[in-house]
């Protein structure tokens, strides 16, 4: 399964990144083998498109807009939610081959991934 996931760096076990549209790079993976690409792309929309021309099947993610997530799940593309905090890439894919991340959905996605800044000023007030 062809796997696209946001991350921090272009090191050899970068962090997950929270952003999707505005991560600096995304790695990556086909099987074993794994490639980090820095992001050209400006926005969560053209990233999906380039997911798409690329093959991709899932993407792992921390944080999601409802727009990217839309056209995610119109191209087949399955989401996964890599849950909170600084999760490393070797940590994230364990994970996902174990099946232990939650699938992300339409019924879900409210409490997953949309609206971390929501969230954040709920705790904090």
């Amino acid at each position: 399964m062809k796997i696209a996931i946001p991350v921090k760096t272009s090191n050899d076990d970068p962090a997950v990144s929270p952003l999707f549209g505005k991560a600096k790079f995304f790695a990556f993976v086909d099987g074993d083998k794994i490639s980090i690409e820095k992001n050209e792309e400006q926005s969560g929309s053209a990233i999906v498109g380039k997911f798409i021309d690329k093959g991709i099947e899932a993407v792992i993610v921390q944080h999601l807009g409802y727009s990217p997530f839309e056209m995610l799940q119109e191209a087949k593309i399955d989401v996964f939610y890599a849950g909170e905090g600084r999760v490393l890439l070797s940590e994230v894919l364990e994970r996902f081959k174990k099946g232990e991340l939650r699938s992300v959905n339409e019924s879900n996605i409210e409490n997953l991934v949309k609206h971390r800044n929501e969230k954040n000023r709920k705790h904090h007030s």
